[in-house]
């Protein structure tokens, strides 16, 4: 089984309503990441998350204008990244990988609403390192404890004494590779 770790950046919390602004993809037995911001015709943003992205990146809006792309670039961009990285046919991707993201319920919601439910582009075996941080022995215990304030990614990570290079929360390039260690720490692979 291969693992696909998946991480989105969004303009808001409702995938009907808000858009996916930068996701990225890496499989865990490989080097290959596939990191693309998107353009939307028309932004639904939630202040909030605005507010809040502007201060991760100040510079976000340029961004997205100046290296984003629309949806079917991103289907295409989605196509090439599973051939190089050896996955040929939607039957291989479904049968033989795994889509592995920190709280997958929120990333998947996104990710079905601009790609379609039944997509040929991603997994659609979903495994959620939020759910397995929250099952796990230790971690339940620190946070009874108080040495775990909250199950958010960078808490988990910090407490499993996860070491990524660079500290950019809420990029979805950077909260792969840490949801990855994440995921190995408490799968037992580290």
């Amino acid at each position: 089984m291969r693992y696909c770790i998946l991480d989105t950046e969004t303009t808001g919390f409702n995938p009907k309503k808000n858009k996916i602004i930068q996701i990225t993809l890496k499989l865990s037995d490989s080097d290959k990441m596939l990191d693309l911001y998107l353009k939307h015709s028309n932004y639904e943003w939630n202040p909030y998350t605005l507010a809040f992205h502007k201060k991760v990146e100040p510079k976000i809006l340029e961004i997205i204008e100046k290296e984003g792309v629309d949806v079917s670039t991103l289907k295409k961009e989605l196509g090439d990244f599973w051939k190089d990285t050896g996955i040929l046919n939607t039957k291989e991707l479904k049968d033989n990988v795994v889509f592995v993201a920190y709280n997958a319920k929120f990333d998947k919601g996104f990710t079905d609403n601009i790609l379609g439910l039944s997509s040929k582009y991603l997994p659609s075996q979903v495994l959620d390192v939020l759910k397995m941080a929250k099952d796990n022995k230790e971690l339940k215990l620190a946070k009874k404890k108080g040495t775990l304030k909250n199950f958010k990614l960078e808490t988990v990570a910090e407490y499993l004494k996860v070491e990524v290079e660079g500290d950019n929360f809420h990029n979805s390039r950077y909260d792969v590779l840490v949801t990855e260690q994440v995921f190995l720490k408490l799968k037992g692979d580290d």
